[in-house]
């Protein structure tokens, strides 16, 4: 019986720090490349887009990374614009998105 593969691709890169739109702009262009090179599914890592907010568990209440992480807020219109970019009928993307 013949096997039948799948390519998943994984986005293993650095985030645009703290920048909702470049990372909304990033997030598109590596999911738009993920099909040239054979991927049916890629997969975005949990708080992608703003990139993980570690330093709430390394220190204290630090006000300057705060005020930059809510100030730059994933809202329904960002999701809807990587959604409308991006959608193609014969690749899935897993992208989980938290905001505030």
């Amino acid at each position: 019986m013949p096997s039948k593969t799948t390519r998943i691709a994984v986005t293993q890169a650095e985030p645009e720090w703290l920048d909702l739109a470049a990372g909304v702009v990033k997030t598109c262009n590596l999911i738009a490349e993920a099909p040239h090179n054979g991927a049916k599914l890629i997969a975005v890592p949990d708080c992608w887009i703003l990139g993980y907010p570690g330093w709430i568990w390394s220190r204290f209440l630090d006000v300057e990374l705060h005020v930059a992480y809510i100030k730059n807020p994933i809202t329904l219109d960002s999701k809807a614009y990587v959604c409308d970019k991006l959608w193609q009928p014969t690749m899935y993307v897993s992208l989980q998105v938290v905001g505030m």
